[in-house]
C-alpha cells in the first residue's frame, strides 16, 4: 500500500484505489489519523474485492461524495469500510485498542488516539464499540447492509 500526496490542496477528500491511497497534506499514514484510518478500510475492501471493488464500493463512495455529501459517512460502503479498519488495527497495531474509560479521556482531553467513533462510524451511531465484545460486533454488523458483510468472505 502507498500513499500518494495529490495536488488536491487542504481537504480531507481521499480515494483508494488498488495499492494506492491518494490525498491531501491531511492524509498521513498514522494509526490516529481517521482519514487513514478509513481509507485502510477501502484499501481492504479492494484487495477482497479485487476489480469488482470498482463497482461494489467505487462507485457509491463516489456518488455519495457528489451527490450526498452530508450522508457520505453513513453509507454501508462506508461504514463496511470502517469496520474492516476497526478490526485490522486492534488486532495488528500494539496500543491502538482503548478501553472506554480511555476513549473517554482522550475524547476529553481532546486528544486523537485509537479510534475516532464520531467521525469513521461504525453504525448509524457515535457511540463507543468495544473490539472485544461479542455484542459490539454483532450490533455493527446488523447496522450495515449484509450484502457488504457477505463480500468479506
Amino acid at each position: 500500500m502507498k500513499i500518494v500526496k495529490s495536488t488536491i490542496g487542504n481537504t480531507s477528500r481521499t480515494a483508494t484505489l488498488g495499492n494506492y491511497i491518494i490525498g491531501s497534506s491531511y492524509l498521513k499514514a498514522d494509526p490516529n489519523n481517521e482519514i487513514f484510518l478509513q481509507e485502510y478500510g477501502h484499501y481492504i475492501q479492494s484487495q477482497n474485492l479485487g476489480p469488482l471493488y470498482l463497482l461494489a464500493v467505487g462507485a457509491f463512495s463516489i456518488g455519495g461524495t457528489i451527490f450526498d455529501p452530508d450522508n457520505h459517512k453513513y453509507q454501508d460502503c462506508e461504514r463496511d469500510a470502517n469496520y474492516l479498519a476497526f478490526k485490522y488495527f486492534n488486532r495488528y497495531v500494539d496500543g491502538f485498542y482503548l478501553t472506554q474509560d480511555e476513549y473517554d479521556y482522550y475524547k476529553k482531553k481532546n486528544i486523537q488516539k485509537g479510534w475516532n467513533f464520531a467521525m469513521n462510524l461504525l453504525s448509524k451511531d457515535t457511540q463507543y464499540k468495544d473490539y472485544y465484545k461479542l455484542n459490539d460486533h454483532i450490533d455493527i454488523k446488523k447496522s450495515i447492509d449484509s450484502s457488504y458483510i457477505f463480500l468479506h468472505f
